[in-house]
């Protein structure tokens, strides 16, 4: 979801970029747009989805170490 947000992102700040630059002046909604997209749109939750996938890998590590070692290291097979 994360990399689709950015993706999204940076698709409107193109536009936007493109408007002001082929109209010649600020196009106020397409930058609204652009903003209300990259705060409003769940990149930040996107975010925090990431870090908390993180955060939870290392406990899936820990686990899957003592399932194939058991709690002391030996191997269980």
């Amino acid at each position: 979801m994360l990399v689709a947000s950015i993706a999204s992102s940076v698709y409107l700040l193109e536009h936007a970029i493109w408007s002001k630059t082929t109209q010649g002046h600020s196009r106020e909604v397409d930058v609204e747009v652009f903003r209300r997209w990259v705060l409003e749109g769940g990149t930040a939750a996107a975010i925090e989805d990431v870090k908390e996938a993180k955060e939870g890998m290392k406990n899936r590590i820990d686990i899957n170490f003592a399932i194939t070692f058991g709690n002391n290291g030996k191997a269980r097979m």
